[in-house]
């Protein structure tokens, strides 16, 4: 059976609020924001494009200017 998944990963800095989705019959399974060090301590596997996304996102903080 064909399988398609659009996976959004966005570097944010959460300051309030909820989130919320748009939830269109039963399309979306979960939805939440996480602590990029506490990602493996999460429940099911990580897919293997978060882990791209974080390897990323460390290597550019290990070389960003120290006022970023």
């Amino acid at each position: 059976m064909p399988f398609k998944a659009v996976r959004v990963l966005y570097d944010a800095t959460v300051t309030g609020g909820e989130l919320g989705t748009l939830e269109v019959g039963g399309s979306t399974d979960r939805a939440a924001w996480v602590l990029i060090d506490r990602i493996d301590d999460e429940p099911g596997e990580t897919t293997e494009i978060v882990r791209i996304a974080i390897s990323a996102h460390r290597s550019r903080s290990r070389t960003a200017p120290s006022d970023r």
